[in-house]
């Protein structure tokens, strides 16, 4: 199921009467409390996240920029919940839709309470925009967002205002690492270009379903569920908890020069170094 926690509580309608086994990629809480035995999420939540991007960047005003209509509402309940986890606060929570047809009258609303961190929880191109026009607009603070801005069409929309972005990403362990390697390098000749974010979590999805659809015995694959072992995948370790949740450890990621670097590294002679 994709990204879109809307399309994923219908997949679970179906899958709930049928049995059939969803891997969905929404970050959406609410994902894992339809009661659906044979779920897995494989994306890290919107709350983990943005816990992540709360203690790890030194912020006092905090606004959220989400989507418009059912995706904000599961948005702004995650991030207010991670906030409150992580002793802060969103001072302003905008809406805004795909369109974004005036943006220099949305960069105003935006800037008005003067942020000093802006957290753009929209898809990639969206939040490219938004960021390039922001950034227009004299805005000097922290960009950050989900891990999915880790994407060709942020990158695209953004130009140079994806510089200094902060967004969550997993911890590759070493099995993990290697997984990773291996699907880049597959990625890269197949297509032409570096996989995102979306693409790995997806690849991910499809091979942790394929592993259990293998599952030796004949028994249906509903049976799986809950998913008490453990792979190596391109994104991490698939690990998972009783409720389908990602087990994940997670680090802050900032983009500099086009890609994206550990924010704990810097730059040294010697290349990027703890």
């Amino acid at each position: 199921a994709p990204p879109d926690g809307a399309a994923t509580h219908l997949v679970l309608q179906v899958s709930g009467r049928t049995a059939v086994p969803v891997i969905t990629l929404s970050a959406d809480s609410s994902v894992s409390q339809t009661g659906v035995p044979w779920m897995a999420r494989i994306v890290p939540r919107t709350i983990e996240e943005a816990e992540m991007l709360f203690t790890g960047i030194h912020a006092s005003h905090w606004t959220a920029v989400i989507p418009d209509e059912r995706a904000g509402r599961e948005a702004a309940r995650d991030l207010n919940e991670a906030a409150t986890n992580s002793n802060c606060s969103i001072e302003k929570m905008i809406e805004v839709n795909r369109s974004l047809t005036n943006t220099t009258r949305l960069c105003k609303q935006i800037l008005k309470n003067h942020p000093d961190a802006i957290l753009l929880w929209l898809d990639p191109a969206t939040a490219g925009t938004l960021a390039k026009a922001l950034r227009a607009a004299g805005f000097t603070g922290t960009l950050a967002g989900p891990g999915r801005l880790r994407s060709a069409d942020f990158a695209k929309t953004a130009g140079d205002a994806m510089e200094g972005l902060m967004v969550p990403g997993p911890i590759l362990e070493k099995d993990a690492a290697t997984a990773f390697q291996h699907f880049a390098d597959a990625f890269r000749v197949r297509f032409g270009h570096e996989p995102d974010a979306t693409a790995a979590a997806a690849y991910d999805a499809t091979t942790l379903l394929i592993h259990i659809l293998r599952q030796p015995g004949g028994h249906p694959a509903h049976e799986a569920f809950p998913i008490g072992f453990s792979l190596a995948g391109a994104t991490g370790i698939l690990s998972f908890d009783s409720q389908g949740n990602r087990k994940v450890n997670l680090q802050l990621f900032k983009a500099h020069g086009g890609q994206f670097i550990p924010a704990e590294l810097k730059r040294t002679n010697n290349g990027w170094q703890p």
